[in-house]
């Protein structure tokens, strides 16, 4: 009881206001808030500006200028929390009273009475605990706020700061959430209900009690009537809208990659750097990105039953520049807890994908050429005794024709020629980190790498001997318009000399005509400048295919996520290939429609 006395003493002023003021200023922070302070939505664009996806973080939000939101909702609002906002300095001492007068004959603190300028203070500077000493403080910050800020000022700070629920925050974001549009055309009887929320945003949330806030509606409807705040016509007609509520969805696109996105996003920014919100213009071409979607869903579905595979990846990526262009990382995003796996980005064995490189340094470092001779024998290296796929030996044949038929023992010998730590070391300049504890087999994919870095990978041989980095960006600004990155292609290495992967470039330009089940895809137009190369796993549990031409590379790997076997007799020219050459021509038709989002 001593401290309600006290309480209601402070509030007139009679008893101690000084001492009561300055106790409980003590350790009150400096009141400074600028639009600054509200965390903003990092927004993720394809290359043309076709927005992929709104990364709301912990609190949904978009700020929004007091002049743009609907004049419906700022009368219902103030009607709603602060009738005498434009009146008062922070504290409405009358309605401050009434509620200790309640308070005190229920004996505990119930009602708050808090303005809006009171309720801005808590939300910036206080936390919620329910005590008469944080009321003081409360009230103490507000009259700071009120000398430092115009009404105009606390009243945009406060309808981008409430909470309506979950983790939505600000008149805009609700509005959106739960109308489906900007709080500038909230209708009077959509003001009305939305002015409610922040009261009570559990209990009086439009997905869990909806008939509650609507009765609470009309109630406030004809309070507004009786001040005049509204007319009788316009209660009528705001009490009988139909208020339709949105189903709450967040839509994404190119969902593998977004997140993609947005994961290096928080590797490279803090969560401070992202608070003001990024603009991120990416690299992926949302076209083609739905078009090679689509491919791989129907290639998929067509090779689940009869080939034991249930999941798939495509990655394309421009040739010159390394930007990825699409990624689709599963057979369906939607499809079950697989489907969130991005299978591009997932460490896979990539059979004999490998070889090309591994040729490309023995031509440079060892002096080679494509007509160079070697042995397909059975060998022993300390043990390890490789197979070829076919379980036959073909003798002395030269590394043309060791690549083209994708001969393992030769490719093994020439890695043990090369050196393992020296074929490590080079291919790190091609992005890929392989693992020297596979030994000599990592010629013939013993070594995991992901879809992602390896097509990279072939860059060297569209830019005479440079690999360079796969490139998700275009660039990123602040939401305030600054700009932070512009970003023009992969980072390039130079990782083999150009006469060596002229050489190998040469060799997987063939490969296509060379056998029955790809001679047919050798004769498509599209497709007669194109370079391919094929892995398959042990097993099999992994099929790929990696191609290019001057202008796009493609990459293409089909298995299981679980890496349960595939058919025995399954293999990636068979399979990979015409997925591949599907997706090569989707890109190649797409290139030149593509636009580059310029501000």
């Amino acid at each position: 009881m001593i401290l309600i006395i006290s309480f209601v003493l402070g509030l007139l002023g009679v008893v101690g206001f000084n001492k009561i003021y300055q106790y409980y200023s003590m350790d009150l922070p400096q009141v400074s808030i600028t639009n600054e302070d509200y965390p903003e939505i990092t927004r993720i664009y394809d290359r043309s500006g076709k927005l992929l996806y709104e990364d709301i973080g912990d609190e949904e939000r978009i700020y929004m200028s007091v002049e743009k939101i609907s004049p419906q909702f700022l009368k219902t609002i103030l009607i709603a929390e602060d009738q005498n906002f434009f009146t008062h300095h922070g504290i409405d001492y009358w309605a401050s009273l009434r509620a200790v007068w309640h308070d005190i004959r229920r004996g505990g603190l119930y009602e708050g009475a808090s303005t809006i300028t009171q309720q801005l203070a808590r939300n910036f500077f206080l936390t919620k605990e329910i005590s008469f000493s944080r009321k003081i403080k409360e009230m103490i910050l507000a009259e700071e706020i009120e000398k430092k800020y115009s009404k105009k000022e606390i009243l945009e700070f406060y309808l981008n700061k409430i909470s309506f629920g979950s983790n939505i925050y600000g008149i805009e974001a609700a509005s959106r959430s739960f109308f489906g549009k900007s709080a500038q055309f909230l209708t009077l009887g959509e003001s009305a209900t939305l002015a409610l929320i922040p009261r009570s945003p559990n209990t009086l949330s439009p997905f869990k009690n909806p008939e509650e806030l609507l009765k609470k509606k009309d109630a406030l409807l004809e309070t507004m009537k009786e001040k005049k705040v509204i007319s009788d016509d316009e209660f009528e007609k705001a009490k009988n809208e139909k208020i339709v509520f949105e189903s709450r969805t967040h839509e994404i696109s190119a969902p593998h990659f977004s997140f993609y996105v947005l994961n290096n996003l928080k590797q490279i920014y803090s969560e401070e750097a992202r608070k003001n919100g990024l603009d991120v213009v990416t690299t992926i071409d949302l076209n083609l990105e739905e078009k090679i979607e689509a491919l791989l869903k129907k290639t998929v579905e067509q090779y689940q039953k009869p080939y034991h595979i249930n999941n798939g990846a495509i990655v394309v990526l421009d040739a010159k520049k390394g930007d990825i262009l699409a990624m689709a990382g599963s057979y369906d995003f939607w499809a079950g807890s697989y489907g969130q796996h991005n299978s591009a980005l997932a460490q896979r064995q990539p059979g004999s994908a490998l070889k090309p490189l591994i040729y490309s340094l023995a031509i440079q470092d060892l002096g080679w050429s494509s007509k160079t001779i070697l042995e397909d024998k059975p060998m022993d290296f300390n043990g390890y005794r490789p197979k070829n796929f076919s379980g036959t030996f073909r003798g002395k044949v030269n590394l043309e024709a060791a690549l083209v038929n994708s001969l393992n023992i030769p490719a093994v010998a020439t890695l043990n020629k090369i050196g393992i730590q020296k074929t490590v070391s080079a291919l790190e300049n091609c992005h890929l980190k392989l693992n020297p504890d596979a030994g000599l087999s990592m010629a013939i994919g013993g070594s995991s790498v992901s879809l992602l870095d390896l097509t990279s990978s072939y860059t060297a041989f569209t830019n005479q001997g440079k690999c360079l980095s796969p490139n998700y960006l275009i660039r990123i600004k602040e939401n305030n318009g600054k700009t932070l990155t512009n970003q023009e292609g992969g980072n390039a290495s130079q990782a083999f000399d150009e006469k060596a992967v002229s050489q190998i470039d040469s060799i997987l330009k063939k490969s296509l005509g060379n056998f029955p089940l790809t001679k047919n895809l050798a004769q498509d137009p599209m497709l007669k400048d194109a370079g391919v190369k094929t892995g398959t796993s042990n097993g099999p549990r992994d099929l790929w295919s990696i191609g290019y031409n001057s202008d796009i590379i493609v990459g293409v790997w089909l298995g299981n996520n679980d890496n349960a076997l595939l058919r025995r007799d399954v293999y990636g020219e068979w399979l990979a290939v015409p997925l591949w050459a599907d997706a090569m021509k989707i890109a190649i038709q797409n290139k030149s429609a593509q636009v580059v989002f310029e501000e």
